[in-house]
């Protein structure tokens, strides 16, 4: 259990360390991203129209509301534009507060360990179970980034760059993960 843990701790900087070289390092991190036109305009609006934060799309129609009619309505609104899926907080925040940055670690720290877990039980070498960690983080870029593409409309440069980060982050911390974890012997 204790290789384990330090393969899980290693690849976790790995994985925090990749992130932060993608985000504020290289391009990848602003891929797809711009900045809002008129934000003075945007966001005096919304402050005024929005007064709670939360999770909001337009055109929308509550699952529990739901009839033929208003569904035809939305899909005429979302023909028309425009379409907004849009992550708002009506109070404002901290950009990257000390808490944002450990929760990112303990979930780097978690996604290796299972990862570092299934290791255990690949036989072979190095290579296997390097690939193994590699395809697990393709596995999860698009499980996650394709259906955000698909069904929200996020942009495809931004769904390509989510892909590069997740894939890269898993291509680096698959180097520590397999050359610690060795497979199981029971």
């Amino acid at each position: 259990m204790g290789k384990l843990c330090i393969a899980a701790f290693v690849a976790a900087i790995v994985l925090f360390a990749w992130n932060f070289v993608a985000h504020v390092m290289l391009p990848i991190g602003a891929m797809g991203v711009s900045a809002l036109p008129q934000d003075a305009l945007a966001v005096e609006s919304m402050r005024t129209t929005i007064p709670e934060s939360g999770l909001y799309i337009y055109p929308y129609v509550d699952p529990a509301d739901s009839t033929a009619e208003k569904e035809e309505a939305m899909n005429a609104q979302a023909k028309a534009g425009p379409v907004i899926f849009m992550a708002y907080d009506h109070d404002g925040r901290e950009i990257m507060p000390l808490s944002s940055l450990l929760i990112s670690f303990a979930t780097n720290l978690v996604s290796a360990f299972l990862a570092a877990l299934i290791l255990t039980q690949i036989a072979g070498g190095f290579g296997a179970r390097f690939m193994t960690v590699v395809i697990l983080g393709l596995f999860a870029g698009v499980t996650m980034a394709v259906p955000q593409w698909t069904w929200y409309g996020f942009n495809g440069d931004f769904t390509v760059a989510a892909l590069l980060i997740t894939g890269g982050g898993w291509f680096l911390a698959g180097l520590p993960l397999a050359m610690i974890v060795k497979p199981d012997k029971s």
